[in-house]
């Protein structure tokens, strides 16, 4: 019994060191983020993503790790969007696929003028 009791324990501290080394910000506490990328929807339909040039594009690169709604309540400037994806996706910004997503996120999920 004291095996079990230990095991439980040291699955605990490691569960504890891992959310104390993580960022904060890297964490996604929400039931879509289990999700596997299979369950990105494939119908064509980019809710909740505003509409766009390349809004799907997005919606399927981005959902793979992230649930729609921590990208969307996002705002981009054209250099912070360039720096994720090129952190994200490990690839330069400057491929067909990183133009297209930094200049959807820049532009659509850009700041607003009021």
């Amino acid at each position: 019994m004291s095996r079990k009791i230990n095991s439980k324990f040291k699955y605990a501290a490691v569960v504890l060191l891992a959310l104390a080394v993580v960022p904060a910000s890297r964490l996604v506490f929400s039931a879509d983020a289990a999700k596997p990328a299979a369950a990105v929807d494939e119908s064509g339909d980019p809710s909740p993503f505003p509409p766009g040039p390349n809004a799907m594009l997005v919606k399927q690169t981005c959902s793979q790790c992230h649930t729609p709604n921590v990208i969307v309540t996002q705002t981009f400037d054209e250099k912070t969007a360039r720096k994720l994806y090129q952190k994200m996706m490990g690839e330069s910004p400057d491929t067909e696929r990183g133009k297209k997503i930094v200049t959807y996120l820049s532009t659509v999920l850009g700041e607003k003028s009021e």
